[in-house]
Formats: C-alpha cells, sequence, structure tokens
C-alpha cells in the first residue's frame, strides 16, 4: 500500500469475511500511513481497528462493513461518497 503513495487508496473489509483478514487489512494500512504522510496526506490514526460501519483516514482510508466475502450496493455507495469528499464533489 505505501508503494502506491501519494495516489488515494480506500480499502475495504467485510467482518465475515474467511477469505481475507480484516484487522491485516487494516493494519497494512495504517502502517503504510507514514509514507502517506511524507507527501502532506493522511490515513488512520489509531493501531487500533476501528468499530465495524466506521470509516477511518482520509487520502487513505480504511472501512470494514459488516458481513460476508462479497461486494454489495452498499460498498459501491461508500466508495463515492469516499471519493466524493475527497475532490470536493457535492451531490
Amino acid at each position: 500500500i505505501a508503494l502506491a503513495a501519494p495516489r488515494y487508496i480506500a480499502v475495504h473489509s467485510a467482518t465475515e469475511d474467511q477469505w481475507a483478514d480484516p484487522t491485516g487489512e487494516y493494519l497494512s494500512t495504517y502502517h503504510a500511513g507514514p509514507v502517506f504522510r511524507l507527501f502532506g496526506m493522511s490515513g488512520p490514526e489509531s493501531e487500533t481497528p476501528p468499530s465495524p460501519e466506521t470509516a477511518v483516514g482520509n487520502e487513505l482510508s480504511y472501512y470494514c462493513r459488516i458481513g460476508k466475502h462479497d461486494i454489495v450496493a452498499a460498498d459501491f455507495a461508500h466508495y463515492i461518497d469516499r471519493a466524493d469528499q475527497l475532490f470536493g464533489i457535492k451531490r
């Protein structure tokens, strides 16, 4: 993730994802933060993963929804909301 800086990154997990490691995904996002800060960007501030359904970070962000491994309409809505915030788009 750090090698992608300074591009915007949104990492998205699911609480019941048996094919991934939501905690590990969060920690990899958190530990990429220092590289993003070199570019004046921000990411998650706490090493402790947030509660489900809570987005953290800004240009480097993490979000974990309740549910299983899947891509659902709410995932797309979350990504679009994040992009709107980052690019200053008001709908």
